[in-house]
């Protein structure tokens, strides 16, 4: 009898191994606490999340490929701490769904797929709070070396904040691995994605003029060849000034920008969701001088009686103005300077009205 039962324990833990409970992803856990800043730090103006979020697959039904309860502690994490933009990688498919359902209308993917049909998902992938960003273009960069077409790639995209105006680019991507079955040391092909990266990040600095933040599983350590040629390359930097020696997930980022805060995030709520953990980076952008300042269309820094006639040179057509001096006279934002913007300024100089 005691065998017979211990056969039966024996089975039932196979089976219980084998199909997983069903896991519902409709209710946010209770009392989620974090150990890291919950808002973002002072001065700071955006929050950068890197995580390898651990890949997982139908076909597979044991630890640690199976979902279980993996995307409700992702969402917790996402909804305490309120990332701006979030670098995924083996983000696949499963992921996808379980995100979109638990995080709602808040944030968007980019390129969750490759394929037109979406049946060859994407791995390595941004995700982004779509309240407060416009996306203006995008750009999935596959590598030269060893690239798949779910993995080995760069996701890029350029984010202008609604509200200012201002804009930034951040790339996700994950490196080749150290070693890729029995094929030996990949560190010349991971080197060569290193360089790749570094060069697209230049080629994105010139052209768009913004900051350049790159995250990802890089598979590399401080002291492997692809992570210097990124962090030594005086386009990016690590953002992190003591970076962690045993760690191959890093943030880099452009000059252009000032990263305030930077951890690794050890939460223990977020233990079992990856077995990676999370990078975080509170990034504080340039201030951008605007090209034009509404009611000032000749640029001196106040609106005056100048200003008034200036506009009304303009609403005449007895001047032409240019782009900007047009978008400053034209108070009223009817994409035309008329006698109504002489009139709004005049109202203005005379403190009848205080704002635009």
């Amino acid at each position: 009898m005691k065998r017979r039962l211990t056969a039966l324990l024996l089975t039932l833990t196979v089976l219980a191994t084998a199909f997983p409970a069903a896991v519902s992803f409709s209710a946010a856990a209770d009392g989620y606490v974090g150990t890291y800043p919950e808002q973002l730090v002072e001065g700071a103006d955006i929050r950068i999340i890197s995580y390898n979020v651990l890949v997982a697959q139908e076909d597979f039904s044991w630890s640690p490929w199976v979902l279980g309860n993996r995307p409700q502690l992702f969402a917790d994490f996402v909804n305490y701490y309120k990332p701006d933009v979030i670098g995924l990688q083996e983000c696949s498919k499963l992921w996808h769904i379980a995100i979109r359902e638990l995080l709602g209308d808040k944030y968007e993917f980019i390129f969750p797929d490759i394929s037109a049909d979406g049946d060859d998902e994407n791995c390595s992938l941004l995700l982004y709070d779509k309240t407060k960003y416009d996306v203006v273009k995008t750009e999935l960069y596959k590598y030269s070396v060893s690239n798949s077409i779910q993995m080995r790639h760069m996701a890029i995209a350029l984010f202008q904040n609604k509200a200012d105006g201002r804009k930034f680019a951040v790339s996700s991507t994950h490196l080749n691995s150290g070693w890729e079955g029995s094929g030996g040391d990949n560190t010349p092909q991971r080197t060569i994605q290193a360089g790749e990266l570094v060069k697209k990040a230049q080629t994105w600095l010139s052209k768009n003029k913004c900051p350049f933040i790159s995250t990802g599983d890089m598979n590399a350590t401080i002291d492997e060849v692809p992570y210097q040629t990124i962090a030594n390359s005086n386009v990016l930097f690590d953002v992190d000034p003591n970076p962690i020696s045993g760690c191959v997930d890093h943030i880099f980022c452009s000059v252009e920008a000032t990263c305030l805060y930077t951890a690794q995030v050890r939460d223990q709520a977020i233990r079992a969701a990856s077995d990676h953990w999370p990078l975080i980076a509170d990034i504080k952008l340039p201030v951008v001088t605007p090209a034009y300042t509404l009611g000032d269309p000749n640029k001196d820094g106040a609106t005056d009686i100048e200003d008034a006639l200036l506009a009304l040179r303009y609403s005449l057509g007895l001047k032409k103005p240019t782009t900007n001096q047009r978008k400053a006279a034209d108070v009223d934002g009817d994409g035309v300077v008329t006698v109504s913007d002489v009139l709004i300024i005049m109202r203005y100089i005379a403190r009848i009205i205080d704002t635009f």
